[in-house]
């Protein structure tokens, strides 16, 4: 009797636990919401409109080309990989463009977590994946397990760990950005979301800087704006020297080297690589007039990977290698030497043997010289040549290894 009368008393107390215990269960672990009287910031909010009043069923088609396809497949594969929302067939896309970049927009059929639509907004620099809700998804009482819900925390490629949400008090408005695993480096890797109630329906925005998603978008799909068609097909029948003026568009030298449109290069100079180029071209194509050894780096790098693939590397080894000298008033440091020994690696040994000397002589690249001297040297015409080479202190120690090296060789 004393333990039926027990449990009847705590009936009461155990139903309030459990509640306790599920309200605990769904708070959000990830997101925090501030509501606030105005958004300090509202462009993502005014974009995300804007971006919405562009999706229109109606104007929805197939992929017209494998090319465009493919960025669609990209775009859902981002969706994917940032939102746990099952993604399924593709419903249709259509393109445009939007401040002179061409943008694909597709619609996809999904299920799970309340997401009535999906739409992709994919330009060149930024993903926008925009998930359609029901206007109470978006109530400030239900906006923390919704966010919480509905994207992936702490996965490739966000690696996303907190939200930070700012909420309109009159409406359902909000916008706000969280700490990712990838610092944010002046728009390169940016991540945000927006929300806004429109036609009685709630709308997610999830922006996604093209920083995350070079794994996953095919060449010329990322950083370059003119995408249909294709910008490697766009220019097939310009001109070399058209093409040479055309690397580095739109760059100012006062800006940041990551602003720099490295991928729209990319593309040029995979076209350029086919051609026959004179030295004075190569020279062009590599250093131009920037002083920035990132950017130098990266068009000289690109040019030789491009050459060696397309078996043509051989013949452009002299003006390779004279071209190597204008490095040294650039501050490139490791990541000059490492171009530098990954173009020397690639080229006829003999020669390199005797630009390593002249580098030498003319008191340039000695630490990357007297590497290679001492992997490759092997005739008693280059010891001689070494022996008479005079070095800084720095490098004495590491000309004698290469001094003992070489004649080891000769001795076997």
């Amino acid at each position: 009797m004393f333990a039926i009368e027990l449990t009847k008393m705590t009936r009461p107390l155990l139903a309030f636990l459990i509640a306790l215990l599920q309200t605990v269960a769904v708070a959000s672990p990830h997101v925090i919401i501030e509501p606030v009287d105005r958004l300090a910031d509202g462009s993502t909010v005014a974009r995300l409109t804007r971006i919405i009043q562009n999706f229109h069923t109606e104007e929805l088609r197939p992929p017209e080309d494998a090319w465009e396809d493919s960025i669609a497949h990209a775009a859902s594969k981002t969706a994917s990989f940032c939102t746990n929302v099952s993604v399924h067939e593709l419903l249709g896309t259509h393109t445009l463009t939007n401040d002179g970049q061409d943008v694909l927009i597709g619609k996809w059929e999904v299920s799970g977590l309340g997401v009535k639509d999906l739409w992709i907004w994919d330009s060149p620099n930024e993903k926008v994946i925009v998930l359609r809700v029901s206007a109470a998804a978006l109530e400030t009482h239900q906006l923390d397990a919704t966010l919480e819900s509905l994207l992936r925390w702490k996965k490739y490629p966000l690696g996303l760990g907190a939200l930070r949400i700012f909420k309109r008090s009159t409406d359902s408005a909000f916008n706000g950005t969280g700490p990712h695993e990838t610092a944010s480096f002046a728009g390169y890797f940016d991540f945000s979301v927006a929300g806004i109630l429109l036609r009685e329906s709630g709308y997610i925005g999830l922006f996604v800087s093209k920083g995350f998603l070079s794994d996953i978008y095919p060449p010329g799909a990322l950083g370059v704006n003119e995408r249909f068609p294709p910008l490697a097909k766009r220019i097939e029948a310009r001109a070399t020297e058209e093409l040479i003026g055309e690397l580095g568009k739109g760059f100012k030298l006062t800006t940041f080297p990551n602003l720099y449109p490295y991928e729209r290069d990319d593309v040029i100079i995979a076209e350029l690589s086919k051609r026959e180029l004179s030295e004075t071209q190569i020279r062009e194509i590599a250093l131009d007039h920037t002083t920035s050894f990132h950017i130098v780096n990266h068009r000289t790098g690109t040019l030789v990977i491009d050459l060696e693939e397309a078996n043509r590397l051989s013949r452009y080894e002299d003006a390779l290698l004279t071209l190597f000298p204008n490095f040294v008033k650039l501050d490139g440091g490791g990541l000059r030497d490492s171009l530098i020994g990954y173009v020397f690696a690639r080229l006829d040994s003999r020669k390199v043997v005797h630009v390593a000397l002249t580098y030498l002589r003319e008191d340039v690249f000695q630490r990357i010289s007297l590497d290679y001297l001492k992997t490759h040297g092997d005739s008693p015409d280059v010891l001689r040549e070494l022996e008479a080479v005079g070095v800084p202190g720095e490098y004495r120690e590491l000309k004698q290894q290469a001094l003992a090296a070489i004649t080891g060789r000769l001795r076997r």
